[in-house]
């Protein structure tokens, strides 16, 4: 397998563990994968937990990495692309998309004529290949998950594999950038942005006159959930962060900025009744305050267990049952008496699950940016051998917003290009 330049994981622990060097691919293109040439990629927390070993079922020696931005190289034969264009649209594909025709219109748009660009939609003359106009609208409605050769594109992958010079990844992972949309920006939408938005709009359903509580709101997605709960009218936002930082997040649209360490008594002497939302990225004991904050029918939305990685070491199994136990603070009868809603979310298993539920999130969040409205703000941009020095920024809580790795293309890379 053709080795690139990545970013791996010897084995679990601190940051001697990490190595920049050639690395094979993960797979050759196959059926429904892309390559693309990466130019950006999204830094998490998740990462730093993944590599001290939080996640026991991914065995080192393994590449890091769950986001990043690029331009598709390559397509796999079977892989159907479309790129929108601005003067010049596919109106068979444009209304296919919207499921606008009825039969009888479809039928005598496409039966009988002659597709002329078969590289990019692969079907037949007619719409006999499709069996049925059922079949021609199902094939239609996934017009939006195909890619072609060009396009620019965010790539989000769970399970990692994303910090290299060059990745194979299924094109149902890849979302098509904008024209508007930069690398630094689109390498800081996926994971941040979409977790925000199901946190505030989908789960937490937050809605005008409503609060909410964000911790670490000066982080990539405590900056994104700040904005996204500013799209909505007349909402109060709690945010969580340092002293230091506490101009920015007022700034981005927090109401009340409060300390780590005291920020229940603060939030609850300034909103006796709690808040409708909140945001918990820190799992273990914090999951119980969490709770407690909630006014009746107030929502907490799991994402993450942040509150584990301490220290570069790594996590112990004595680490891990400690989180296990603190986090279970569940108790039904509370739920019951105090009518509470706890929820938990997983992005990437919600992207293989309802994939077209996180596609239409993508598609607000984008019109949103286009609207203003969102804007990510990057922190700092690494080059992709200063690996060690990014991850430090984020595991020190230094960084306000995304921080960034730049993949500068090698001599071999360049030829490709």
């Amino acid at each position: 397998m053709e080795e690139v330049r990545s970013v791996v994981v010897t084995e679990f622990g601190g940051y001697d563990c990490i190595k920049v060097k050639p690395w094979p691919l993960q797979r050759a293109l196959g059926a429904g994968d892309v390559e693309v040439a990466v130019a950006m990629c999204g830094m998490n927390f998740a990462d730093l937990y993944t590599r001290q070993g939080l996640l026991r079922t991914k065995k080192p020696p393994f590449v890091l990495g769950i986001e990043c931005a690029g331009q598709v190289t390559a397509v796999a034969d079977d892989v159907v692309n479309v790129k929108v264009r601005k003067k010049k649209r596919n109106w068979l594909g444009h209304w296919l998309r919207r499921n606008c025709l009825l039969k009888d219109t479809l039928e005598g748009m496409v039966n009988g004529r002659r597709v002329r660009d078969r590289r990019r939609y692969q079907i037949m003359d007619d719409i006999k290949i499709y069996g049925s106009y059922e079949e021609a609208k199902k094939k239609a409605e996934n017009m939006k998950d195909w890619r072609k050769v060009g396009d620019r594109v965010i790539c989000y992958q769970y399970t990692g594999d994303l910090y290299r010079e060059r990745v194979v990844i299924a094109a149902s992972q890849c979302f098509v950038l904008p024209p508007d949309v930069n690398y630094e920006h689109g390498a800081a939408l996926a994971v941040n942005y979409l977790t925000a938005y199901f946190c505030v709009l989908d789960v937490g359903h937050l809605r005008p006159g409503q609060s909410v509580f964000i911790p670490s709101c000066a982080g990539g997605v405590g900056w994104a959930a700040t904005q996204l709960a500013r799209s909505v009218e007349s909402v109060t936002i709690f945010g969580t962060c340092s002293a230091s930082k506490k101009e920015a997040v007022r700034g981005n649209g927090v109401t009340h900025a409060l300390d780590h360490d005291s920020y229940e008594q603060e939030l609850l002497k300034i909103c006796p009744e709690g808040v409708d939302v909140v945001i918990d990225s820190m799992g273990g004991s914090a999951f119980a305050t969490s709770q407690r904050l909630l006014k009746p029918l107030g929502r907490v939305v799991l994402i993450g267990s942040n509150s584990v990685v301490t220290d570069d070491r790594k996590l112990g199994m004595w680490s891990l049952l400690r989180m296990w136990w603190s986090t279970k603070s569940i108790v039904a009868m509370d739920l019951l008496m105090h009518n509470r809603v706890v929820a938990g979310l997983h992005l990437g298993l919600l992207l293989e699950q309802q994939p077209a539920r996180v596609r239409a999130a993508m598609d607000h969040v984008l019109q949103l940016y286009a609207e203003g409205k969102v804007k990510p703000k990057i922190d700092s941009i690494w080059p992709l051998d200063k690996i060690v020095e990014a991850t430090k920024v984020l595991a020190e809580r230094r960084n306000v917003g995304k921080v960034l790795l730049k993949v500068e293309p090698t001599n071999n890379e360049e030829e490709k290009a």
